[in-house]
């Protein structure tokens, strides 16, 4: 019945004692004692008011997502191969025994904890970066300054322009290489021409998303002056341009000596970053292992991820103070809710065991208070009944809408209907078989994928299979065998009588279904059609009719119905609008 028409609906009023109110949503939420949860829309009596009395508890816990959210990305960026377990909810549902205050304390803490590992890593790892490029200036360095080993006194034409007596100044450093030419065209034109720039490709590094980086190590010089004002201008020029363009600078060695000796230094420096950063990723992993973890419940049943869990958690008890804030505060908290008229019992039973658990903390118990008036001018909400099978169908229809309350739901036809028509579309043995085979696994393996990162493969199941099993048997209708030929189940009732592709019935074969004699092929389409010299116009006239019929039929069928729901709902417009139009056409 619910699946043809939404459940009757009954509206009510739900007394909350203020002490366990929280108590009781939750046990409205997980069923109780049996597991059977409560289906029950709550209205917002605070709206027009906007009191929520609650406010500060949705507060902490928005500030504990964003936790979770921050702790989430840094162990996926940090180690994408360790898995978070989901979609264990019915496992959670059972076992939960989380505090709000102390989960509150260790998000705190774990807070604090990534806060500090991100900080340091970031640290580290500029700290090494900074390091291999400073050794890559030393290397440029020494190949440079190996051939300076001119002495210092010699003046003459023939001495290295690099040494100290030169009287040229240098600026040094690393700049990326898609911004090489403008950096030397920015200094060419800041200085008029009086800088040199040389550049040496240095090996790739990565970025924070492991993407290379192309760098180089460049070298400016330009001439140093016996006025130091005129010095310190060219300096301050060249200084601006390399902080434009964001560039790291280092100190340029006076030879290849002094290259080497800071190199061998570097070296060192390098290893003892690299060893720490190694240290710490460790640490981190570990940390990280730790949260994602399986939950081991002391039914010994597992469950999600730690971290997921908390997140589920959060999730939950931000749906339980966002119940509470839609309720009256006042001496009791009082809320108005639409619910099943065949979920009432199970409703007062939970209440009642609620109230039995909290019985020896005295006060106030809670009550559901049935309205005689159920919908007093409101319109119920639609809660339809579905199971595995249905659920599907039914997320297919509410992607075009939802049904309104009391109306026809079209899903338990689509079941049917829809697979049918699929399967004529894509009507072939092999295809279909093919994909009946997916859909069988899939219904084996369930348990598999219900908790794994295929849980939409799990709801779709028995769809996949349903239509597996209709493109099976229209492409029998068709008698197609993955399109290259058919299958000979049955006696042809044709004959090539000349070898050309043109057929004529055999003897015997009635082809006016007078009786006398046998009748046409048992089931579906001849074998000895395909092949012959008007294959072709045959099947596609066919195929061509047999989906205007079951069009047609879908589109009556569907008019009927909202011809139907029109005439529920009292709506002479949709009824001249929508039904008459479609009729007509």
């Amino acid at each position: 019945m619910g699946l043809l028409r939404s459940e009757k609906m009954s509206r009510g009023m739900l007394i909350l004692p203020p002490q366990n109110a929280r108590k009781f949503i939750e046990l409205l939420g997980k069923g109780g004692k049996d597991g059977i949860d409560a289906k029950v829309q709550f209205e917002d009596m605070n709206a027009h008011g906007m009191k929520r009395p609650y406010k500060k508890y949705i507060q902490r816990i928005d500030e504990m997502e964003r936790i979770l959210r921050f702790i989430t990305e840094e162990i996926t960026n940090s180690n994408p191969e360790l898995p978070i377990e989901k979609n264990r909810i019915e496992e959670f549902i059972k076992n939960e025994c989380y505090d709000l205050d102390v989960v509150e304390k260790e998000l705190q803490e774990l807070n604090h904890q990534f806060a500090k590992f991100q900080e340091n890593n970031g640290q580290l790892k500029g700290e090494l970066v900074q390091a291999q490029e400073e050794i890559e200036v030393m290397n440029v360095a020494i190949r440079w300054l190996k051939t300076s080993g001119t002495s210092t006194t010699d003046v003459s034409a023939s001495a290295p322009l690099l040494t100290a007596e030169r009287r040229l100044n240098n600026v040094s450093g690393v700049v990326a290489d898609v911004d090489k030419e403008r950096f030397r065209r920015a200094l060419w034109r800041a200085s008029r021409g009086n800088t040199f720039v040389e550049f040496s490709q240095i090996r790739e590094e990565k970025d924070g998303q492991q993407q290379p980086i192309e760098k180089s190590v460049f070298v400016v010089y330009f001439q140093n002056s016996p006025d130091s004002s005129t010095q310190s201008a060219m300096m301050s020029k060249v200084m601006k341009v390399c902080g434009a363009f964001g560039v790291r600078q280092y100190n340029w060695p006076r030879d290849s000596t002094e290259a080497l000796d800071r190199k061998s230094l570097l070296d060192h420096v390098r290893e003892d970053k690299e060893t720490t950063l190694n240290a710490f990723q460790q640490f981190m992993t570990a940390e990280c292992k730790a949260l994602v973890e399986p939950v081991q419940y002391l039914t010994e049943i597992t469950g999600n991820s730690v971290i997921e869990d908390l997140r589920l958690f959060c999730l939950q008890e931000k749906s339980i103070y966002a119940t509470l804030n839609c309720c009256h505060d006042d001496m009791t908290l009082r809320v108005d809710c639409w619910y099943p008229e065949i979920e009432e019992d199970n409703i007062k039973r939970i209440l009642d065991q609620g109230n039995l658990a909290t019985s020896k903390e005295g006060g106030m118990q809670a009550a559901l208070v049935k309205y005689d008036n159920a919908t007093s001018g409101k319109h119920p909400p639609t809660y339809i009944q579905i199971n595995d099978f249905t659920e599907p169908w039914q997320d297919v229809i509410n992607t075009y809408g939802i049904p309104n309350y009391g109306t026809a739901n079209p899903a338990a036809i689509t079941t049917v209907t829809f697979p049918f028509i699929f399967g004529m579309m894509y009507g072939d043995i092999g295809h279909g078989c093919l994909l009946t085979c997916i859909g069988a696994a899939l219904c084996m393996f369930s348990g598999n994928l219900k908790y794994g990162a295929y849980a939409q493969l799990f709801k779709a199941r028995f769809l996949v299979l349903q239509l597996g099993l209709f493109a099976t048997f229209a492409g029998f209708m068709y008698n197609d065998f993955f399109g290259m030929t058919s299958l000979q189940l049955f006696t042809s009732r044709f004959q090539d009588s000349d070898g050309n592709g043109a057929f004529t019935p055999i003897e015997g074969f009635d082809t006016e279904n007078t009786g006398n004699g046998f009748g046409p092929y048992p089931f579906g389409v001849d074998w000895a059609w395909h092949g012959s010299a008007n294959e072709l116009l045959y099947i596609n006239s066919l195929k061509m009719k047999l989906s205007v019929l079951m069009g047609v039929i879908q589109m009556t069928l569907g008019l009927f119905l909202r011809v139907g729901n029109a005439v529920h709902d009292r709506s002479l417009t949709d009824l001249i609008c929508e039904c008459i139009p479609i009729s007509s056409s």
